[in-house]
C-alpha cells in the first residue's frame, strides 16, 4: 500500500504538444519584414485579423513612467470586442473596435499567385484585395494624471518607428501577413458624466490595411515530353 495520501497524476502516453500561439509584434526595421515566411494559419477573417493586431501591440507595451513626476500605468487588459457586461472591467484598460464598414480595394481584385506566396509544392496564398478599416481605439483611466501619462504612451507607441508614419504589425494569426496602420485623431472629452462615473476616456482613431488572401491548391503540372521525327522524303521507309 502506498504511503502517499495522494497519488500523484501520471503523465499520459502519447500526448501531442501543446501549440503556442505566437501574438503580434511590430516591424521594428524596414528590413524585418523581408524573408519572412507565410503560414497557413488562419485564426480569423482579415478585418478581425487588424483589430486583434492592434488589440495584442498595445496589450504588449511595458508599463510607463510619467518623465516628470514618475506615474508609472499599464494597460492592463485591451480587448478587440467589447467585453460582456458579466466581466468585471480592470483599468487602464482599452477595447479596439470597428463601427464602420471595411472597403476593398477594386484594383486587387483579380485573383494573383505570386511564387512567392508559396507554401508548399502545391499550396498558394491568393491575394484578391486589400481592406482598409478605421478602428477605434477606446482608453478608459481612472484620473486625470493616468489618463495624461497613458496619452503620452500611445502617440509614442502609435508612430513608434523613424522610417515611416504609422507602423506595421506581423499578423501571425492570419496567414503571418503585414498589417499597415496608421494614427489619425485622438481625443479625451472632459465632461460632467465623465467626472460622476470616474472615469477618463481617451479615443484614438487609427486605420489599419491588410491584404485578403485565401489558400489555393494548385495541382502541379507534369513535365511534358515530345519527341519530334524528321522523314527525309526520299528515304524508302
Amino acid at each position: 500500500m502506498s504511503n502517499r495520501l495522494v497519488d500523484e497524476p501520471r503523465e499520459p502516453a502519447n500526448v501531442a504538444p501543446t501549440a503556442v500561439f505566437r501574438k503580434s509584434c511590430l516591424i521594428k526595421e524596414p528590413t524585418d519584414a523581408q524573408g519572412r515566411s507565410f503560414s497557413k494559419v488562419r485564426e480569423t477573417d482579415a478585418r478581425t485579423a487588424l483589430k486583434r493586431g492592434l488589440a495584442n501591440y498595445i496589450e504588449s507595451l511595458p508599463p510607463f513612467t510619467h518623465p516628470t513626476h514618475g506615474r508609472r500605468v499599464d494597460l492592463i487588459k485591451v480587448y478587440d470586442v467589447w467585453p460582456d457586461q458579466e466581466e468585471k472591467r480592470v483599468f487602464p484598460s482599452a477595447t479596439v473596435y470597428s463601427t464602420l464598414p471595411h472597403q476593398y480595394d477594386a484594383s486587387s481584385f483579380t485573383p494573383v499567385i505570386d511564387p512567392a506566396c508559396a507554401l508548399d509544392t502545391n499550396t498558394y496564398l491568393v491575394k484578391f484585395a486589400e481592406i482598409a478599416l478605421e478602428l477605434t481605439l477606446d482608453v478608459v483611466t481612472t484620473d486625470p494624471e493616468e489618463r495624461i501619462a497613458v496619452m503620452m504612451q500611445l502617440e509614442d507607441a502609435l508612430n513608434p518607428v523613424d522610417w515611416m508614419y504609422g507602423f506595421q504589425l506581423e499578423l501571425p494569426h492570419y496567414h503571418n501577413l503585414i498589417g499597415v496602420y496608421e494614427l489619425q485623431d485622438a481625443n479625451f472629452p472632459d465632461d460632467e458624466p465623465s467626472v460622476f462615473s470616474r472615469n477618463r476616456f481617451i479615443r484614438f482613431t487609427v486605420t489599419g490595411q491588410v491584404a485578403v488572401v485565401r489558400l489555393k491548391k494548385i495541382a502541379p503540372l507534369n513535365e511534358v515530353r515530345t519527341t519530334v521525327t524528321v522523314v527525309d522524303g526520299n528515304d524508302p521507309c
